[in-house]
């Protein structure tokens, strides 16, 4: 007698009950994490920057280990990244805040693109988690309501995000040096402007006091 085979119908609710995984965010204390916040639009940085470094305390973190950098402006987000992410010691994670928010022209759209696939590209390359928490906007009214508020607090979210993705990579153990170092080798010697900008990066006053501009591209 042939056994009883299982339904090849199954529910939604079946299929993500049995098919999702629940990343820990355990051991927190000594994972190192960098912010990395645009100073555009100050009053949202600052508030989106608060909102994520108080989230990342609140799950067990220690102060010592969150960093805040800051860039003049989104567009310099991800070489900033690059050059933290390139660093012998990387942080576990690197959160990029700031809002972009429309202006007279459609400006703040290509800046919005290019720090995005900036954003991804440092990641991918370094094999490191890059949570991104930039608010792209048609008004003030919207960059507030992601940025003041909360639900829907872009600086939390960005936060938790970046939380559990170190947990996902723990899940996953360590990545082999050498192939990380494969990885990294090519995308510095593939891309002179990647690597031209990070050095010149170094350079950036990464204090936490900045003017506040708030702006709109």
């Amino acid at each position: 007698m042939n056994p009883k085979r299982p339904s090849p119908r199954m529910n939604k609710q079946s299929f993500l009950k049995t098919h999702t995984v629940h990343l820990p965010m355990r051991g927190l204390r000594h994972k190192r994490v960098v912010v990395v916040a645009s100073e555009f639009n100050g009053v949202l940085s600052e508030a989106l920057t608060r909102s994520a470094v108080q989230t990342l305390l609140e799950h067990g973190m220690a102060r010592r280990n969150v960093q805040v950098l800051w860039v003049p402006g989104a567009f310099e987000l991800p070489v900033m990244a690059a050059r933290v992410l390139f660093a012998k010691s990387r942080p576990d994670a690197l959160i990029a805040l700031g809002a972009l928010i429309r202006g007279q022209t459609a400006q703040y759209r290509v800046i919005a693109q290019a720090v995005f696939e900036g954003l991804i590209r440092v990641s991918v390359d370094t094999l490191t988690p890059v949570s991104c928490g930039v608010i792209v906007a048609e008004t003030q009214a919207q960059a507030k309501a992601r940025a003041l508020k909360q639900p829907g607090n872009r600086g939390i979210e960005a936060a938790v995000a970046a939380l559990r993705m170190i947990g996902a990579f723990e899940a996953f153990g360590p990545v082999r040096g050498s192939k990380r170092k494969k990885v990294i080798a090519r995308t510095v010697l593939l891309d002179p402007f990647v690597r031209f900008k990070a050095r010149r990066a170094g350079g950036i006053d990464t204090g936490t006091g900045f003017a506040g501009k708030d702006e709109t591209a």
